[in-house]
């Protein structure tokens, strides 16, 4: 994979929680493993679809839209529907209370 990313990520191994949009089930614990402003990479035991849109619970900073951009699993990348300017705020907040 090459690295194309604009945002410099940094790892948390955050708990967060994800929801597959459409999707019935309840959100299912992942593994924040790396955040950007752009996006993250996470850890899941759920089966994801390139391109499918998901909802990640970040803890005590809420919940994120995304497009899962690639999966291999248990590993998946996902872009952050937000802005960067508003996922800078997120990631920053992270990085001081962890």
């Amino acid at each position: 994979m090459s690295n194309n990313r604009r945002h410099d990520r940094t790892s948390v191994a955050l708990a967060g929680k994800l929801r597959v949009e459409g999707s019935e089930a309840a959100p299912s614990d992942c593994e924040i493993v790396d955040l950007s402003p752009g996006g993250a990479k996470i850890r899941t035991g759920l089966h994801l679809d390139k391109d499918a849109v998901v909802h990640l619970q970040i803890e005590q900073m809420g919940e994120f839209g995304a497009d899962v951009v690639w999966y291999r699993r248990p590993l998946a990348g996902l872009t952050f529907h937000a802005s960067p300017e508003v996922m800078t705020e997120v990631v920053m907040a992270v990085a001081m209370y962890r």
